[in-house]
């Protein structure tokens, strides 16, 4: 089975790669591709999945490729997930916004329809790419943000054969399982909404119902995303939200907030993003793993600790490392690996 990865050479190829490589022997995934249009890139984050796919799973074809009609010739599956204009348009998109008084967030701000408008016409034409030169059944899963527009747009011009996917969910799971101590395999969740608009009305335990402790929880708001929530508006709800809501609940509070702070979250991604690839570029990836990934947990922990942090004033100190052998928390690669473990290839073909 072939999966490929349009987008090999983004910042988080590391997750996708360790993701896909442990579960690669029990899914029958023996081909892993990851291709992008950036070459320096690739190299290097793309570098960086390579020797980690390796040491989960050296019996897998792994390659690096610019090209995409090599990438997706008889794929099985696709990943996607892009930035079209790269970092730079983020940030202009999002102070023209922001100039306007206006939320210029990427995913469910103002921001996000000109980065839909830029990667609808780009996933489309990978599209028909895929059409044309991957396995009859080929699966596309889209990461590319705003996840819920671009996936939508893609299925209203007729590409049936892609699906949204957010790890938004998943992940809050993982931290109230940390919350509890307990394995993430005995925690359930029921949660509606799309992608990053969503909500969870049930939250179990080993069958347990436990929403109404959870939301009563202080704790919870130290420890999980719940921290940019008020206790108030959870009880009043009476479930729990994506972190994502906080832009619609506190839409004023995170305007203000953004324009009080010295950066937006796009100029720090930028700023984060070129002092790694910089740092990471003069190192010998292929030869020196270990320094690659000490730079790289360095500018990722940053990263981390930021996150919604200009938006909403909760900041983090936290250390942040990269466990190459550790348990695959799930993310992105994590739900589609479920999608394919419910859904294998010979399902859809017969």
């Amino acid at each position: 089975m072939k999966l490929t990865v349009i987008g090999g050479g983004g910042v988080r190829s590391m997750f996708l790669a360790k993701s896909i490589a442990q579960r690669a022997e029990e899914l029958h995934i023996d081909e892993l591709v990851f291709m992008d249009n950036d070459p320096e890139k690739l190299r290097i984050y793309g570098g960086l999945a390579a020797h980690v796919a390796r040491m989960l799973c050296p019996t897998m074809k792994f390659t690096l490729t610019s090209s995409a009609e090599e990438a997706v010739t008889d794929a099985d599956y696709v990943i996607t997930t892009i930035r079209v204009g790269g970092d730079a348009t983020r940030v202009r998109d999002e102070r023209l916004a922001l100039d306007l008084g206006i939320l210029g967030q990427e995913t469910t701000g103002a921001a996000g329809v000109s980065f839909a408008m830029r990667s609808i016409p780009a996933l489309a034409e990978y599209c028909e790419l895929i059409k044309k030169l991957a396995k009859p059944g080929v699966k596309v899963f889209n990461f590319t943000n705003p996840a819920g527009v671009v996936s939508q747009a893609l299925r209203d011009m007729g590409y049936d054969f892609t699906y949204g996917i957010c790890d938004a969910p998943s992940g809050m799971l993982h931290q109230f399982a940390d919350l509890y101590g307990v394995d993430a395999s005995r925690i359930y969740g029921e949660c509606y909404g799309l992608n990053h608009l969503s909500y969870f009305q049930s939250i179990k335990v080993d069958g347990k119902e436990i929403m109404p402790e959870l939301i009563a929880n202080d704790e919870a708001y130290a420890k999980t995303d719940m921290r940019f929530f008020e206790k108030k508006l959870l009880e009043d709800r009476g479930c729990v939200l994506n972190e994502y809501l906080y832009y619609f609940y506190y839409r004023e509070k995170a305007v203000a907030n953004i324009l009080n702070a010295k950066q937006t979250r796009g100029e720090m991604i930028c700023d984060i993003n070129r002092h790694m690839t910089e740092e990471l570029s003069k190192i010998d990836i292929e030869n020196d793993f270990e320094a690659g990934l000490k730079c790289f947990e360095k500018w990722y922990g940053i990263r981390e600790n930021n996150y919604m942090a200009n938006e909403t004033g909760v900041h983090r100190d936290k250390p942040w490392t990269f466990d190459v052998y550790s348990k695959d928390a799930g993310g992105y690669a994590g739900v589609a690996l479920k999608f394919i473990e419910i859904a294998p290839p010979a399902a859809w073909a017969r």
